[in-house]
């Protein structure tokens, strides 16, 4: 997670002309700390993975317990595959550092600047998200304040608008992206948010386990089915509900997507040809994680889980615990991203920015350049409000065409053009043929789930600002 801000800080090679493909040559400060393979690891296998728990019960209920990880773990190989061209290809042009760099390469200045501008409405659309797991996580770690089923009226009635716990956590963010324009030992952060995911799903697995027939603030037990009841309707009731079927299956790409980092990260790192053998260990550690987060409460007490599986939890102490453990990571998560975000636009808007000058001049700059993201982080959360619609806007286009379109054409214009140093194997066609598919399915799973709750599912009656702002 920490990584992100390297590619901002080096910026893709976008402006270009035909030359550009072969010379990508950029101004880089050189790195003070490398990084090591569990370096490497901890910040891949890291990255969004604590919100990413969270969400798992809701995926493996409506795809099953056994058909779930299934799906997942076919992803998860095409993905990992996919990437791993993708750092070949970065390996055989060494000026190509970042993922965007690396697309001009194989293909073409356009393909660098698709992929520049996926990366950039990723960080764009991961705010919002990061931020409601925050404002989520701290309402149920504070509870019962700021609770609208609160019956002991412990606490004033304003104390439960929601508009009061969306601006508590964005105005001290705003204040740390102000404060701070670089991370160090990213690899050392990364590896202590790695453990707090472990943690994480270890409560949850204990949790469920020592409640086998629910808690009383998790749904109603219903039966644990294994796999996917592929009869679509429009029964909200019903495991086959087209519109959560729809949704399971696309949020797959939210919770795996190295492609974003994993050469930037490369570069970073003491030995190159260990990131394979890290992306390797984290695709698979991710891959554990996420089976024993969602397959153990849809086993236990069904397929019918909340679309934030730690709100099921109760409020005991261990679901505190499990709550600050999501807290926490998805701060530092939003803090980085939103940081990243202003690196990239200032490389567009001031190139020749010092951004270690804390000067009034550029303080200002900065400031000004982060308000736009604020703005549309608040715009985003007070109208498109439930968890996985805003997850839809990110899974609906610009993580498959980052994470299995884009990289399966790099493949083969690589391949085609002498680029690899090497010829594709037959599971890399595999993959490519199966990421060209998958894509294009995860566009039409997610946009069409996405744009129905958004446009025939919204619900604004009730009070806007304590009731559907970041609800």
């Amino acid at each position: 997670m920490v990584v992100k801000q390297v590619s901002a800080d080096q910026g893709p090679l976008v402006d270009g002309s035909d030359s550009d493909e072969k010379g990508l040559e950029m101004k880089r400060a050189p790195s003070q700390n490398a990084v090591s393979m569990w370096g490497a690891t901890a910040i891949l296998s890291s990255y969004c993975v604590s919100s990413s728990t969270a969400i798992m019960p809701f995926v493996f209920g409506y795809l099953g317990f056994v058909g779930g990880p299934l799906m997942m773990g076919i992803f998860f190989w095409v993905c990992s595959t996919l990437q791993k061209v993708v750092l070949d290809i970065s390996l055989a042009n060494p000026g190509a550092h970042t993922m965007p760099e690396s697309a001009a390469v194989a293909i073409g200045p356009r393909a660098g600047r698709l992929a520049y501008f996926c990366q950039f409405l990723n960080q764009q659309l991961c705010l919002p998200a990061y931020l409601l797991f925050v404002i989520k996580s701290l309402k149920e770690t504070l509870y019962p304040l700021g609770s609208h089923t609160d019956g002991l009226n412990l606490f004033p009635e304003w104390t439960r608008c929601n508009i009061l716990w969306l601006v508590v956590p964005l105005l001290p963010a705003v204040w740390a992206i102000n404060s701070q324009r670089s991370f160090q030992d990213s690899g050392r952060v990364c590896q202590v948010t790695a453990i707090v995911n472990v943690v994480q799903v270890c409560i949850i697995v204990a949790v469920v386990m020592s409640n086998p027939h629910g808690t009383t603030d998790s749904l109603a037990p219903s039966a644990p089915l294994w796999g996917t009841n592929f009869a679509l309707n429009n029964d909200k009731a019903s495991q086959g509900y087209w519109v959560k079927v729809f949704q399971a299956m696309a949020l797959f790409n939210y919770c795996y997507e190295p492609c974003f980092i994993a050469t930037e990260v490369m570069h970073e790192m003491k030995d190159k040809r260990q990131m394979k053998k890290s992306l390797d260990i984290a695709t698979w550690t991710m891959f554990a994680i996420y089976c024993a987060a969602g397959v153990v409460p849809v086993y236990f007490w069904g397929w019918q889980r909340r679309e934030n599986g730690l709100q099921e939890l109760g409020h005991g102490k261990f679901a505190v615990l499990a709550n600050i453990c999501l807290l926490l990571p998805s701060s530092v998560d939003f803090l980085v991203t939103a940081i990243s975000l202003n690196k990239m636009a200032l490389e567009v808007f001031d190139p020749g920015i010092d951004i270690n000058d804390w000067g009034a001049g550029t303080r200002a700059k900065w400031f000004f350049v982060s308000l736009p993201a604020m703005m549309v982080t608040l715009a985003l959360l007070c109208f498109v409000p439930r968890i996985t619609t805003l997850l839809g806007l990110l899974t609906s286009c610009v993580i498959p065409t980052a994470q299995l379109l884009l990289p399966a054409a790099m493949a083969i214009m690589a391949s085609r053009r002498n680029l690899l140093g090497r010829s594709l194997t037959s599971a890399e066609y595999v993959a490519i043929a199966m990421g060209v598919n998958i894509g294009l399915l995860s566009v039409v799973l997610g946009s069409s789930s996405t744009f129905y709750v958004i446009f025939f599912q919204s619900d604004f009656n009730g009070s806007f600002f304590c009731e559907l702002v970041a609800g």
